[in-house]
């Protein structure tokens, strides 16, 4: 519709359960649901194995989600990322004229909160997307990366075996399963390791080659471009060059 223009939402409450970027914390979260995996493979009670199995899919979800909520403001704010290329153009922000009748001075209290980096450009555009969803996961990365679509590009660094897109979505449909139908989870403790390893490496290779990629955009210098591209070579055991990896990303760019 010609003049339509998307809205995006400032939430207080919303912005402060975003995380600070850490990647400790988390991988602390991770270890501990390996540990659990362990402990449920000598567990002989099949309905306490099964509860464990499903909470760990479900506390998994949402460390990975709180990993990209982190991953993603951090990226904006340390490169002064648009929030135009993320967003859109035509997106308008837009604060709940109704908070003016809780908060008179709500304007001056955001000022104050931005300022103090409570709230930051990076939050206010992460908190537009459901990290959950593998479509908002496309778009906010398409969108920083500016590529035609992330998973795409990833898959063309990556060469694996089998799609990336389809693997991170079948993990958001049995998170929901479990949750909303309840289904029970059926793979074995050494298979759920496994998921919870790759889906770790994939926000940590998201990052880095995110990083890497707005780098060599905005023209650091070679040595700081190369640190930030070791820094992905660990997770989903990347050996693809940092020149070949230019090579691929000009193939993607919008």
């Amino acid at each position: 519709m010609k003049g339509y223009k998307k809205t995006a939402y400032i939430d207080r409450k919303r912005i402060s359960t975003i995380p600070d970027f850490d990647f400790t914390s988390f991988d602390e979260e991770i270890t501990t649901l390996k540990n659990l995996c362990e402990v449920v493979k000598d567990e002989k009670g099949k309905e306490i194995a099964q509860a464990a199995k499903n909470y760990i899919i479900i506390r998994l979800s949402g460390i990975i989600e709180n990993e990209l909520k982190a991953c993603v403001p951090k990226i904006i704010d340390s490169f002064g990322i648009a929030p135009s290329q993320v967003l859109g153009a035509e997106t308008m922000v837009q604060v709940d004229l109704d908070r003016f009748k809780e908060d008179w001075d709500l304007k001056k209290l955001l000022e104050e909160q931005y300022k103090s980096k409570q709230i930051t450009m990076g939050k206010i555009v992460t908190l537009q997307f459901k990290l959950t969803n593998v479509h908002h996961i496309n778009n906010v990365f398409s969108g920083l990366n500016n590529v035609k679509n992330f998973f795409n590009w990833l898959q063309d660094i990556m060469k694996p075996s089998e799609s990336i897109f389809k693997y991170v979505k079948k993990f958001g449909d049995e998170r929901n399963d479990i949750i909303h139908n309840l289904k029970q989870y059926e793979e074995e403790p050494d298979e759920l390791i496994t998921t919870i390893n790759n889906l770790q490496g994939f926000v940590k290779l998201s990052f880095a080659i995110t990083c890497a990629n707005i780098a060599i955009d905005k023209k650091f210098e070679k040595g700081k471009i190369q640190k930030m591209w070791e820094m992905g070579k660990n997770p989903l055991d990347k050996t693809i060059s940092l020149a070949e990896f230019e090579k691929i990303t000009k193939k993607h760019k919008k």
